[in-house]
């Protein structure tokens, strides 16, 4: 009997993601490997009192490119509210298929602190006059970037475990495969999306109730990706430096990188409640999902001449016997 409810109720529409009573939560790193080269932001033409830069300790003459790498390190805590979609369809009494899942978070983006590993080979610079000691990495703090979104994405249908638990209401359980996408800002540029695969562990109930799905559900996830080549640089970012020897002073530079890895690793807690209409049930006059004694007594009690009724199952103006068998053929419990 439990089968036939399910079957009957599963042909429906989306779920809708109710953000009031949906939030994630959580904590990320990410860094970005970034190798290039910074040069003085002196011109002959537009800039002729600007920094020049010299590779090595005695420089040489002109303005020449230095080679360096940055590393752009941010993280922290992130929550927010969640929207989204979900699609679900029974195949079998201990299955429920998640056909589509589609969750965003973080309509107004996040502050995240913001770090940086400097490292550049020995250059001298003129105007100022300074020595750069290069070769070891210098780690300098940049204030803040920003977390602009996080999307969670199903790349294709997976199967749920499904349990009765009471009429009309199920436990269910899966450890999902999914694409976690996030964006950030650095120095006011977007990183653009960064895919990372991962896994939630999504258990929580499915209960019917008047006509309506509702799905509660929590997840967690803990993943740890590297990606290669992604499309992120800086070109002529204008940098003061601070001098070295003699400190005191500033080295207006050009920074020009290309992002060559980005790694990221983030741990997250997902709670959310989505809703739906669900398919009437066949011979359901209470609209409560089942199809019972209730029902058969509500089509006696209204026997006779009905227009409109709930009771008319069969829309002929009448309540009567074509009606009651209606509500036996499809009895549920």
């Amino acid at each position: 009997m439990e089968a036939l409810l399910i079957s009957a109720i599963m042909t429906m529409a989306p779920l809708s993601v109710d953000p009031s009573q949906s939030s994630l939560d959580g904590t990320f790193s990410q860094t970005i490997y970034m190798p290039g080269t910074l040069i003085g932001d002196y011109d002959e033409k537009t800039y002729p009192e600007g920094t020049m830069t010299r590779p090595g300790v005695w420089g040489g003459s002109g303005n020449q490119p230095i080679d360096c790498s940055i590393e752009p390190m941010f993280g922290g805590d992130f929550g927010g509210q969640v929207n989204g979609v979900l699609e679900i369809e029974l195949v079998s009494d201990e299955v429920l298929a998640l056909n589509a899942m589609s969750l965003s978070a973080f309509e107004k983006e996040q502050s995240i602190p913001l770090n940086i590993i400097f490292e550049y080979e020995t250059f001298r610079s003129i105007a100022p006059d300074s020595l750069f000691v290069g070769g070891f990495p210098v780690e300098v703090p940049l204030g803040e970037g920003a977390i602009t979104s996080l999307a969670i994405d199903l790349p294709s249908a997976f199967d749920l475990s499904l349990k009765p638990l009471n009429v009309g209401e199920w436990t269910m359980y899966g450890e999902v495969p999914v694409i976690i996408t996030t964006s950030f800002t650095i120095f006011e540029t977007d990183t653009g999306p960064l895919p990372t695969p991962g896994i939630l562990t999504l258990q929580g109930t499915l209960i019917s109730a008047g006509g309506e799905l509702i799905m509660q559900a929590t997840s967690s996830w803990d993943v740890s990706e590297t990606i290669e080549d992604p499309p992120f640089f800086f070109d002529n970012l204008p940098l003061e430096l601070p001098t070295i020897i003699p400190p005191g002073d500033f080295a207006g530079v050009l920074l020009s990188v290309a992002a060559d890895q980005a790694t990221s690793t983030a741990i997250g807690m997902l709670e959310f409640t989505a809703s739906g209409d669900s398919q009437d049930v066949p011979g359901d006059v209470n609209g409560d999902g089942e199809v019972n004694v209730s029902d058969a007594l509500s089509v006696i009690s209204a026997w006779g001449p009905c227009n409109g009724c709930p009771e008319d199952l069969n829309d002929d103006g009448n309540v009567n016997v074509t009606d009651l068998l209606d509500v036996i053929a499809n009895w549920t419990v």
